[in-house]
């Protein structure tokens, strides 16, 4: 991995749903990480072995982070695959990632090793108690348009989407109209951007259309007494901070699938307005595609191949954006002894390649001996996208599927889990699962 996430506090366990939806509301968008060591503490059996050997450039780190169910027969889990570091102005090796057994003879104080090989892939089931849990997933995005119903599409190619009208246009056609008005609108030079694509299914299109309606329409106006379509759109845009929401987030758990989008736009002839998605993210074939066990449910995959269809006709996209902004760090700096903090933090930041300013407060110090410790808490953050997997068995004794698999390499986006000691568990060993960060 690249760099660790600080630990942020949790004001109040008793109001765990609020202070989720203020995570999502106030992400840490300014947070690029430290450099310095994670470690948790757990059982052999949390190693999940991997089920086919990787690619040295698709090396990956598996999270099982989440099993539990739904209070009904329902049962699900959640996995986060990283990609490694890239380390080969360090060590020659494109990845490095070892795996290695040891053993201490009883009696004895001192650890044989007993194995110890270079691995591209593994997964980690990290122990967190379903009752004394809550997840959250933060995609720090701003809707640059409405849901458009795809009209039509060829493996990661949207060629025809249906306008406010019904009417069937180029895929970038609306898009094309839209960059340009979202910069104008908070006041920047026309430039290029990324733009992701959620690609939702039309069963769940309607939550989405909700949820950005409220969006658009709840923004503070600041005095402003315009209140039509495009002027309520642009007043969104030009929020600083942005108008944060959990539209994606919720989207995402409900199997849709976001895309960045490669290329595309103007041409001519037959290319002209088509769009390019990165591809659906894939398990490699011997590791079943609709798994069995837990142990089955990632594998290093596959993010190659552009045959898989994004959209099939009758579904809907819709388009966002990553808007800058001189939001002040939220980060929580120095030691943290405190164990109400949210204890799993995996997420992406910017690539060191982008041209990124480094926030107020993030600089590193050549040289600095200074050390922050993190208590009760694991994580890591990648420059490169994490690939999230949910799975579900409906019912005891059935075969565990998956409900969705998407890429998200928005930069700052975090999948979080806190945990919370419940009044029985109070007195026990407190260091048997927990996780520290040395910066």
């Amino acid at each position: 991995m690249n760099k660790l996430p600080a630990s942020r506090p949790i004001g109040s366990i008793d109001r765990i749903a609020e202070e989720g939806l203020q995570r999502i509301e106030d992400p840490a968008i300014q947070e690029t990480g430290h450099e310095g060591l994670a470690y948790a503490t757990l059982r052999v059996s949390d190693s999940i072995p991997t089920l086919s050997d990787a690619a040295q450039d698709r090396a990956a780190i598996s999270f099982v982070a989440f099993e539990g169910s739904n209070g009904e027969s329902e049962v699900f889990s959640d996995s986060v695959r990283l990609p490694v570091a890239n380390t080969v102005f360090q060590t020659g090796s494109p990845t490095t990632m070892t795996y290695s057994t040891w053993e201490k003879a009883k009696g004895s104080q001192e650890l044989t090793l007993k194995e110890k090989r270079n691995i591209h892939h593994h997964g980690i089931r990290m122990q967190l108690d379903n009752d004394t849990q809550s997840t959250i997933l933060s995609v720090p995005l701003v809707p640059l348009s409405r849901p458009r119903e795809v009209v039509a599409s060829m493996g990661n190619i949207l060629r025809r989407v249906k306008d406010t009208d019904g009417v069937s246009i180029t895929a970038s056609q609306e898009l094309e109209q839209l960059v340009p008005r979202y910069f104008s609108a908070r006041g920047e030079p026309s430039q290029a951007t990324t733009v992701w694509a959620l690609v939702i299914n039309r069963d769940h299109m309607e939550e989405t259309q909700k949820r950005t309606d409220l969006l658009v329409q709840h923004t503070p106006s600041n005095g402003c007494e315009n209140k039509t379509e495009d002027k309520l759109w642009e007043n969104m845009w030009k929020q600083d901070p942005p108008s944060w929401s959990p539209l994606v987030s919720i989207a995402l758990r409900s199997g849709a699938r976001l895309h960045r989008v490669l290329s595309g736009g103007g041409g001519w002839g037959k290319k002209a307005g088509l769009l390019s998605l990165d591809p659906i993210p894939t398990v490699e074939a011997d590791s079943a595609d609709a798994p069995s066990t837990f142990d089955d449910i990632d594998g290093p995959g596959d993010l190659g191949s552009a045959l898989q269809q994004v959209a099939q006709e009758g579904d809907y996209v819709q388009f966002f954006v990553s808007p800058s902004t001189s939001a002040k760090d939220t980060m929580i700096a120095g030691s943290n002894q405190g164990k109400a903090v949210w204890g799993l933090e995996l997420g992406t930041i910017p690539s060191t390649t982008d041209s990124m300013p480094v926030p107020t407060g993030q600089a590193e110090t050549a040289g600095s001996n200074e050390i922050s410790v993190f208590r009760y808490t694991f994580g890591a953050l990648a420059e490169g996208g994490m690939v999230l997997s949910r799975s579900s068995k409906p019912k005891p004794g059935a075969s565990l599927s998956t409900i969705g698999r998407t890429t998200v390499d928005v930069p700052f986006s975090r999948f979080s889990v806190v945990r919370w000691k419940t009044e029985s568990s109070l007195g026990e060993d407190e260091d048997a699962d927990v996780g520290g960060l040395d910066e």
